[in-house]
This record gives structure tokens, sequence and C-alpha cells, in this order.
């Protein structure tokens, strides 16, 4: 929550994903969002992307995101798309549970398996969804 004037739940949640695109954030933030036409979603996106408190939130969040990824090097990168890091890791670890879920038993198989989730967005985020399987596997 930002200073002295606190976020509503569904504005916090909006601010954790804001880095995402506006639709994806909403959506997240939003579970309702997912009946919502299109020019809804991308409306609201819009109006809370510009709000000031909520603007500050998602910086806020980002100056702390790259204070993280730089000192943990464990963690994935953020990637070239507009994601910031937190929404990114969140992504790709549900992308690695359904990887696992659905028995990858190679690392070729987990990057082929993450390919076609829909929130894998780029081949970034496959080749991280194996390297984390793979080190997954390698821990146990």
């Amino acid at each position: 929550m930002t200073g002295t004037h606190p976020l509503s739940p569904g504005r916090e949640a909006f601010a954790v994903a804001g880095g995402a695109t506006g639709a994806a954030a909403i959506r997240f933030a939003y579970p309702r969002s997912r009946r919502w036409t299109p020019g809804a979603v991308y409306s609201r996106a819009t109006r809370l992307m510009h709000l000031p408190e909520v603007a500050s939130r998602i910086a806020e969040l980002r100056r702390a995101d790259a204070k993280v990824a730089a000192t943990d090097p464990a963690l994935p990168a953020p990637s070239v798309n507009s994601d910031n890091g937190r929404f990114r890791r969140m992504r790709l670890r549900g992308i690695l549970q359904c990887v696992t879920n659905q028995g990858a038993t190679s690392k070729a198989e987990a990057r082929e398996i993450a390919k076609w989730n829909p929130y894998c967005f780029d081949a970034d985020d496959t080749d991280a969804v194996a390297d984390m399987w793979q080190e997954h596997q390698d821990a146990l």
C-alpha cells in the first residue's frame, strides 16, 4: 500500500500486475472481468493506469523488483516484454506447475509443454520455464 492513500484491494492487485498488459493486469486483479467485453477491459485498464496513486504504486513495486532482481541471481530476469518482474515470476511459476502436472520427463518436453501454455508470451518465457523445470528436477 502507498503512504497516506492506501489502494483498494483491486487497485493494489492491479498495481502488482501493473507491468503486464493492461488487460492481463485487469484480469488478474478483477476475476469477474473475464466476462467483460474486451473494450470494457481495456477502458478500465487505461483509467486505472492513469490514476496517480496507482501509477506511483506501480513505480514503487518496479523499484523494489529491480533491487531484488539485482541481488538474487536465481530469479529469472524480467523479459523484454512489458511484464514487471513480480508478475512474470508469478506467471512462470504457474506455467512450471502446469508443466509438472502434465508429467514432463525432459527439459525439451518441458519446453514444448510450456510453449503451448497461453500465459507463455515468448521464447524467453519458454526457456525460463524449461530451466526452472531442470533446476527443480536437479534438486529432487
